[in-house]
C-alpha cells in the first residue's frame, strides 16, 4: 500500500494538524449554514431598498406636512394617520396585508388600490419607494407575518388569470411534479420569461424584479405544508391517475390561492381504501376541465388494475409515515 505524506507523520503531529483543519471546515459549514438561513430571512431587507436614503425621499415628497413619522424633523402634519410603530402594523389602509410588496405599491399608486384615499400620487418611483418602505419597517419591533387561512404570498398571483385565462399549464411553473415528490414553486427565471416582455413596470410586480436584480429567491409561503411526519409523492399520485383538482381544487378560479381540502388523515385515507372513484386516466390528470364519466367505478377499477396501484398497501402507517 504506497504511503502518503501524512502517514509518516508521529500520532500527535497529525492530530495537530487535522484539528484545526476539521474545526476549519466545521466553521466553514456553520458560515455557509448562517449565509444561506439569512438570505432567507433577510430577502426583503435586500428587497426593501436604503432606509436612510428613504429618510430623505419622505421630506422630498412632502411626507411630514401629512403625517407623523418618528425621526423626521418637522413630520407633525394631522391630515392623514401617524405613521408611528409602522413596522408592528396589520394592515394598509384598513385592508392590505403590511408586508413589503403591499407598502411599495402603496407608495407608489395608493389611488389605484383605494380609490377615494385622501393620500395623493406623488409620482413616487419604484427605487424611492422601495427605500421610503425600508425607513417605514424601522419603525417599531419588525416586520409583519402574514397569518389566517389564506396566506399572503410575496407576489400578487392569481392562479384565475395565469391558468384559467391564459391556459398556462401547471407544470411550467410546478416544474418538478412529475418526477419528484415535491412539485416545485417557480423560479424567479419562469416567471421573467414572460415579465421582461409584459408588465414590466407593474408596482405588483416589484417582488420578481428585484428577486431578479439581486439575486435572491422569491419566499413563496407553501399553503399545502403537510407536517414533517408525513411523507406526499406528487409523482407517485399523478402516475396512479389522481387530477390536480382532486387535492387542489378548481385553482383556475382562485384569484388568491387557498386550501381547498381539510388534508386530514381521514381525508387522505378516504381515498386510499377506495381509490376507484377518484382516479382517471393519466393523460388528463392536469385537465382542470376534465369530468368524470358515468361509469367511473368501473373505470377507477380498470385503472387500478393498469397503473398496477398496490391496494394491499395503500392504508400502511408505514407509507406516508417515517
Amino acid at each position: 500500500m504506497k504511503r502518503t505524506a501524512l502517514s509518516l507523520l508521529p500520532i500527535k503531529a497529525a492530530r495537530s494538524l487535522l484539528l484545526p483543519l476539521a474545526l476549519g471546515l466545521v466553521v466553514a459549514l456553520l458560515l455557509t449554514a448562517c449565509t444561506e438561513r439569512a438570505e432567507e430571512v433577510n430577502m426583503w431587507e435586500v428587497a426593501l431598498g436604503d432606509a436612510g436614503a428613504g429618510e430623505e425621499a419622505i421630506e422630498e415628497y412632502g411626507c411630514p406636512a401629512c403625517h407623523v413619522i418618528p425621526g423626521i424633523p418637522g413630520a407633525d402634519g394631522q391630515v392623514g394617520p401617524p405613521l408611528t410603530d409602522w413596522s408592528e402594523r396589520q394592515t394598509i389602509a384598513g385592508a392590505l396585508p403590511n408586508i413589503p410588496p403591499n407598502l411599495i405599491r402603496w407608495v407608489m399608486e395608493p389611488q389605484a388600490i383605494e380609490p377615494d384615499t385622501l393620500m395623493p400620487d406623488m409620482g413616487v418611483s419604484e427605487r424611492d419607494a422601495r427605500d421610503i418602505a425600508a425607513y417605514l419597517y424601522t419603525l417599531g419591533d419588525g416586520l409583519t407575518t402574514a397569518s389566517g387561512p389564506v396566506l399572503e404570498q410575496p407576489v400578487a398571483f392569481s392562479h384565475q388569470v395565469h391558468a384559467g385565462g391564459l391556459g398556462i399549464d401547471c407544470r411550467y411553473c410546478h416544474d418538478s411534479v412529475e418526477e419528484s415528490a415535491f412539485a416545485g414553486m417557480p423560479s424567479t427565471h419562469t416567471c421573467m420569461t414572460c415579465h421582461s416582455q409584459v408588465w414590466t413596470e407593474s408596482p405588483l410586480l416589484a417582488p420578481v424584479r428585484i428577486s431578479w436584480e439581486y439575486d435572491v429567491p422569491i419566499p413563496w409561503v407553501r399553503i399545502h405544508d403537510l407536517a414533517e411526519s408525513t411523507h406526499f409523492n406528487h409523482a407517485a399520485h399523478l402516475s396512479a391517475g389522481v387530477g390536480c383538482e382532486h387535492c387542489h381544487g378548481q385553482v383556475e378560479e382562485m384569484q388568491v390561492t387557498h386550501a381547498a381540502e381539510s388534508f386530514t388523515m381521514e381525508w387522505c385515507l378516504e381515498c386510499h381504501r377506495d381509490p376507484a372513484p377518484y382516479l382517471q386516466p393519466r393523460e388528463t390528470v392536469f385537465d382542470p376541465l376534465y369530468e368524470r364519466p358515468p361509469d367511473q367505478r368501473a373505470q377507477g377499477e380498470e385503472l387500478i388494475r393498469e397503473n398496477e396501484i398496490p391496494l394491499d398497501i395503500l392504508t400502511d402507517c408505514s407509507l406516508c409515515h417515517y
